[in-house]
């Protein structure tokens, strides 16, 4: 198979601004070293294309304020409790068990989403948690590096469990969940889609996080003049970075984007809360979140040569 599929997996790391486009661009790295599937990839590419959701509707999803699963009206044919979506889920569970046919992306993203708002209930306490720890560890690149990755861990299975707890409620079994994913996701464009999705997510976990700080335009330049410039001492990423190995270096860009964070925060007092809220407010700063985004790529791929 071209693409690692992600099954119920969850991707989530400490700072999400850059960390989608280098995701995305490793995912192009393996589609291209396995070219095996191209018919199959040319058609569903088709079908996921007339429905792609554009990048930038991550920004516009975290405006919206996050509202627990217990709150949902059961009305509401948005939500998972609904009359309307649990016969839908029966539909496709015959279609599943007569013909093999998936559950649709839609379904899949619906309890990825249910899965993400109950774990951001306590994201909050989690994610502060993590940042007085490893942030206590800066100076110490092995243990900070294993710190982010367990944080990165922790989250997996909690918002993993989640779904399937979901899923358990609709009466989807663990297999059927994991095997329309797998069946979902095996072309590049449904993968991408997916990983998007989850971005979005991500955001709106992050969004969950009440800003303490108001950061107008100047100060946002500020941020992203700091972040740039530390890029470009390639040895210090290194000095974390290194201690990846196996596929624990697909979580790289996660690992130089919370390093990013942290470094803000500790010359400015700023947190990623009050950074995303400001990125938001002031759009005009996008060629340099642009910027930073092809150099994290840069001393990514520089850091493995």
């Amino acid at each position: 198979m071209g693409n690692k599929v992600p099954k119920a997996s969850i991707m989530i790391g400490g700072a999400a601004i850059t960390a989608v486009a280098l995701i995305l661009n490793q995912r192009r790295q393996r589609k291209n070293s396995n070219k095996g599937q191209n018919q199959l990839e040319q058609t569903q590419t088709e079908q996921f294309n007339e429905e792609q959701v554009p990048q930038e509707q991550t920004s516009q999803n975290v405006q919206q304020v996050i509202n627990s699963t217990e709150n949902q009206n059961p009305e509401d044919s948005n939500s998972i409790d609904s009359i309307s979506f649990i016969n839908r889920v029966n539909k496709e569970l015959k279609a599943f068990q007569e013909q093999q046919v998936p559950l649709s992306f839609d379904v899949l993203m619906k309890i990825t989403e249910a899965g993400f708002k109950l774990v951001a209930r306590n994201y909050s306490q989690m994610q502060n948690k993590n940042r007085n720890e490893r942030r206590q560890l800066l100076n110490i690149p092995q243990q900070y590096t294993l710190k982010v990755l367990e944080f990165n861990n922790e989250l997996e299975i909690l918002i993993n469990q989640n779904q399937l707890d979901i899923c358990k409620k609709l009466r989807i079994s663990s297999e059927i969940y994991e095997n329309s994913f797998v069946l979902q996701f095996q072309t590049q464009a449904a993968l991408e889609r997916f990983i998007v999705f989850q971005f979005s997510m991500r955001q709106q976990l992050i969004a969950s996080i009440p800003s303490q700080k108001e950061i107008n335009e100047s100060q946002l330049a500020q941020v992203a003049d700091i972040q740039l410039k530390k890029l470009d001492d390639i040895q210090f990423f290194k000095n974390y970075l290194q201690q990846l190995q196996g596929e624990d270096q697909q979580f790289s860009s996660i690992i130089i984007t919370v390093l990013l964070s942290d470094i803000v925060y500790q010359q400015l007092g700023f947190e990623e809360e009050d950074i995303l809220k400001a990125v938001l407010a002031y759009p005009v700063l996008k060629n340099q979140l642009s910027l930073i985004q092809q150099k994290v790529q840069a001393v990514m791929e520089m850091c493995f040569q």
